[in-house]
């Protein structure tokens, strides 16, 4: 019976030291987790810090952006002001004193039609060859506007950028 208890007390006393060094494995595995996450949180700051310096320099830009477009328009309002205020206060030219109108009521009076010019040949053009194999020349549809593009882009990237969160560390 004492030999029994030795050797449960032995198988114990190994069982217990195999423990205590996946004990001490999982000890050192969490500090080099804790040292990894710890230069991760580190990381994450430093973008968190940059992603926060280019969206206020991008949001400065696109105050800038839109000062700069509301002063374009400025300008050219003032421009077109001037432009119609320039054709206002242009004289109206006065018919000259002279014969009347055909149009106007007076006494009837036969007039010329006017003498057109001869008409001269014109030369054909050179013919063209037509291959069939290609097929006809299709319209190229007008470009869009620009502006109306750019703003239905913008509109997009704004919407997709709203479910954005920044990170907060």
């Amino acid at each position: 019976r004492l030999a029994d208890l030795r050797g449960a007390f032995q198988a114990e006393q190994r069982r217990n030291g195999e423990l205590f060094a996946r004990c001490n494995e999982a000890s050192e595995f969490c500090k080099t987790l804790s040292q990894e996450n710890e230069k991760l949180q580190g990381t994450i700051a430093r973008v968190a810090g940059r992603l926060r310096e280019a969206r206020t320099e991008l949001e400065a830009l696109r105050k800038e952006r839109a000062e700069a477009k509301a002063q374009r328009k400025k300008e050219r309002d003032l421009q077109k002001k001037a432009a119609s205020a320039a054709t206002e206060a242009a004289p109206t030219p006065t018919p000259a004193p002279g014969p009347p109108s055909v149009f106007e009521s007076g006494p009837a009076t036969a007039v010329s039609p006017p003498i057109a010019a001869p008409m001269l040949p014109t030369p054909d053009p050179a013919p063209v060859a037509v291959d069939d194999s290609m097929p006809p020349p299709t319209m190229i549809p007008a470009p869009r506007g620009d502006q109306a593009d750019r703003e239905r882009k913008d509109r997009k990237r704004r919407k997709t950028e709203g479910g954005a969160e920044d990170f907060v560390v």
